[in-house]
């Protein structure tokens, strides 16, 4: 049964996504916030010199998933509030669900298809639960779905997140500090 309410509930959010609830941001150019995407982005958000990302990818998942004022990070903090402020969580909720659905449509520049509509679909599965716990005023529901999302991140990034190499600049171990080895 619970089987079958997911893939219903899937089904509805999918194609609320594919369909738009209106209010959303274009996803073009370079994410919120100041300076870019950063130092170690190439032009259009991807590794230097690796292959490109998807610009729109990233900028859904700033706004997911990114730093302290991620809608993940501020809705798990008002999770932990007593009573949580769930006026706020129910409109938080929602661009959630919005921004889960703008991800569903979009490809990515690594891994397969199949991988991406599986891992965005369970996603945005996720994402419908949060805020159906959210409309509902039910915290231990709105926890365990927010904790889904939260956990959700390595199997996806593995598959499909470009990454610079292993490392960081000076590759595999980092390279010698900043100013050559240590006198022996």
């Amino acid at each position: 049964m619970i089987v079958l309410l997911r893939k219903e509930t899937a089904l509805a959010l999918l194609l609320t996504g594919l369909v738009g609830c209106g209010g959303g941001e274009a996803m073009d150019g370079p994410p919120p916030g100041p300076g870019g995407p950063g130092p170690m982005a190439g032009p259009d958000g991807g590794p230097p010199g690796g292959p490109p990302g998807n610009p729109a990818i990233k900028k859904i998942m700033v706004k997911l998933a990114k730093g302290p004022q991620s809608l993940t990070e501020t809705i798990g903090k008002e999770l932990n509030e007593t009573p949580p402020p769930w006026e706020t969580i129910q409109t938080q909720s929602k661009d959630y669900v919005h921004e889960s659905g703008e991800l569903v449509k979009q490809e990515p520049k690594k891994g397969s298809k199949e991988s991406w509509e599986k891992l965005t679909a369970a996603w945005l599965v996720s994402a419908g639960e949060l805020d159906a716990a959210a409309q509902a005023k039910d915290q231990a529901a709105a926890k365990v779905a927010h904790d889904a999302l939260k956990n959700s991140c390595k199997e996806c990034h593995q598959a499909h997140r470009t990454m610079g190499p292993p490392g960081g600049p000076g590759g595999p171990g980092g390279g010698p500090p900043p100013g050559g080895p240590p006198p022996a």
